[in-house]
């Protein structure tokens, strides 16, 4: 393999790799100490703490006004760009992602609190899309550049989900509320670059998603990452077929402090390893009115038997 002397000799020295971040950082420090940066930073742990954001000017007004949010952008490449002229192998330490077409810049996050900055390169899509997502977050974005064309995507007051189309361009704000609306870019005219402030509560309620044809719910997963996690694990316990699992996952299953979404896998995954203690399970959380998991326990401890009469005499009744 071949390695690029620069980067070999970066390699070779470890005091150059500290002073190398330690430059970019300390450009970082500098950004964050300018006064209206501070200022909107103060205004997102408010934000963070649950504040409306009407009621935070410096923040309202960089996710609204193009002036402001040019100035924040360019303070942060101001000081950064040069910073990475001077140490072109240096990391920036904030929070990176990149794919084909879309990288994004984490700037802020705090307590279920993200600011980033996005791009997102041109590409025309003659692809409709047929299915509609919404997430359990509060979205804010602001379009600092560019011009990009798709959908605003809105659930009526009947459940009806509506589809307008939009062009949106330099300056634009678009603002979804949680779970009642999204947007989608279908076709990017010139490169866009937005500010996006998303707020996801604690707990985030599944996300769901619906087919545009007929409103109907195709697909509803958890919006809870840690939650997608413990299905995950799940999955692993239940795939691996050992019995020992049955009784922490029964434990689990039966908590009502854990996410829905991963309880009702726990079911599952019990019904597959052992039919008589999922059945049980399952009549154990019909009990429980209160419990979120009741009624669907009871039907589908009903379905099961009226399927399969013989595992009736493996079932407790639910009450």
């Amino acid at each position: 393999m071949q390695v690029h002397p620069a980067i070999a000799a970066l390699r070779a020295d470890p005091p150059l790799q500290r002073r190398a971040t330690a430059e970019v950082e300390a450009a970082l420090c500098r950004w964050h100490r300018h006064e209206h940066v501070s200022a909107v930073h103060g205004d997102l742990l408010r934000y963070a703490a649950g504040e409306d954001l009407t009621r935070l000017p410096m923040l309202a007004s960089l996710m609204a006004e193009l002036p402001v949010a040019q100035d924040y952008v360019g303070s942060f490449t101001s000081a950064i760009i040069p910073a990475l002229r001077e140490q072109p192998l240096a990391e920036v330490p904030l929070r990176q992602s990149h794919s084909p077409g879309y990288s994004r810049l984490l700037l802020w996050q705090e307590a279920g609190v993200t600011l980033s900055l996005s791009t997102y390169e041109p590409v025309a899509s003659t692809i409709e899309p047929e299915t509609a997502q919404f997430v359990d977050c509060e979205r804010t974005e602001l379009i600092v550049s560019g011009e990009a064309s798709g959908w605003h995507l809105s659930i009526c007051d009947q459940g009806r989900v509506k589809a307008d189309r939009k062009f949106w361009c330099q300056g634009d704000s678009i603002r979804c509320h949680a779970r009642r609306e999204s947007r989608q870019f279908l076709g990017v005219q010139r490169s866009v670059t937005l500010l996006q402030l998303i707020r996801t509560p604690k707990r985030p309620a599944p996300t769901l998603v619906y087919n545009l044809a007929d409103s109907a719910l195709v697909q509803q997963s958890s919006g809870d990452k840690r939650a997608s996690e413990q299905v995950m694990a799940l999955g692993v316990l239940g795939a691996l077929g050992n019995s020992a699992a049955i009784a922490p996952m029964i434990a689990f299953a039966s908590d009502p402090s854990h996410d829905t979404t991963a309880r009702w896998e726990a079911v599952r995954q019990v019904l597959a390893l052992d039919a008589r203690a999922g059945l049980n399970l399952l009549s154990e959380l019909s009990s429980c009115q209160a419990d979120p998991l009741a009624q669907p326990a009871r039907s589908l401890h009903r379905d099961l038997l009226r399927r399969q009469p013989e595992l009736a005499q493996a079932s407790v009744e639910p009450v």
